[in-house]
Order: structure tokens, then sequence, then C-alpha cells
């Protein structure tokens, strides 16, 4: 069923999916499906969750370093997935149906462990302070990404994202002693 949904969705995208296609497309009644999945988008997130990698996390010994390639590859996917309209959807439905919002924030929190996973290892190294706040950084680089996408159809470059990434984390400066670099 998920496989089935997964071909749907790169065919015809969430416009075009629904319970009836997959339940075709899958060899299964409807009824089959409903039984795990209460709505296509739960289906849709499901599929995210199985055959969307995460993002790698980048160790080069430089948080900065880190975060930019980071944000890069994540811009890179973003550019690859502008035409999928299954983002736009699955946030849209999620303002009007409570159970697919956390369900999607689950998905969202559960990928968000590699940017979390760069910043520790920075607060760890003393590159960034121990009080840094890292679910507030998370939501300002997750933020300007979404907003990029789903409202003002900004550019999401390689340089866009260099520069996001370079205002959440600034590289060290030799001339602040304060500072410590290993």
């Amino acid at each position: 069923m998920v496989a089935a949904a997964a071909r749907l969705v790169g065919e015809v995208g969430m416009a075009g999916i629904s319970m009836d296609l997959v339940a075709q497309r899958a060899g299964v009644s409807k009824a089959t499906i409903y039984r795990r999945w209460a709505s296509k988008e739960e289906l849709v997130i499901e599929v995210m969750r199985r055959f969307v990698e995460p993002t790698a996390a980048p160790d080069t010994g430089s948080v900065a370093e880190d975060v930019r390639q980071f944000a890069v590859a994540l811009a890179q996917r973003f550019a690859h997935q502008r035409k999928s309209d299954v983002l736009p959807h699955l946030v849209a439905a999620a303002c009007y149906d409570e159970s697919l919002r956390a369900a999607l924030d689950h998905y969202s929190r559960s990928r968000q462990s590699t940017i979390r996973e760069i910043l520790r290892r920075g607060v760890r190294r003393g590159e960034l302070p121990a009080d840094y706040d890292i679910d507030v950084a998370v939501d300002m680089l997750l933020g300007a990404f979404l907003y990029r996408r789903l409202m003002s159809g900004g550019s999401l470059s390689a340089d866009v994202a260099a520069r996001i990434s370079a205002i959440l984390v600034p590289a060290p400066s030799t001339a602040d002693p304060s500072v410590r670099r290993r």
C-alpha cells in the first residue's frame, strides 16, 4: 500500500491521489487502507517516513561549516521538490486536522535530529555558548526555508542557504579571543 501510494504521489501529486486510487493500485480494499491511515495525508506522511532519506550530518570539525553544508543540502532537497504539491498540501491540511498536525510535527521533529546533533556537537566543542538555544535555532533555520518554499516563493539556492546558516551560526572570528577554537 505504501509503495503504491509512493508511486502515485510521484505520478499525480497530492491533488491527484485518492484512497480509491491507492486501493486500486495496491490491489486491496479501501477499508484495508483506512484501517491503518485515517486520511491520504497520513498515508503520504508514512510514504515520506519510509522513502525520504534524512539529510546527512556533516562533521568537518567546524559547527559553522557543518551547519552551512547541512543548509545547502537541505536547499538542494527543497529545490528538487519545487514543483511538488506534497508539502503545501500537508501543511494546509494540518491547519484543520489536529491529528494530522501532530503526525506532521512528529515526522518533522524526527528529521530535525541531524541539525540538532550538529548544534549539540558545536556546544560540546565550545564553538557555541553552553546556553545556545538549539530549539530556537532549528526553528529559525527551518522557518526560513519553509517561509521561502510556502509563502514568498523566494530562492532556496546554495548561496541563500549559506547566508541563512551564517546568521544562525557565524564563523568564529580570529579577532574575538573569547571564542575557543579547535
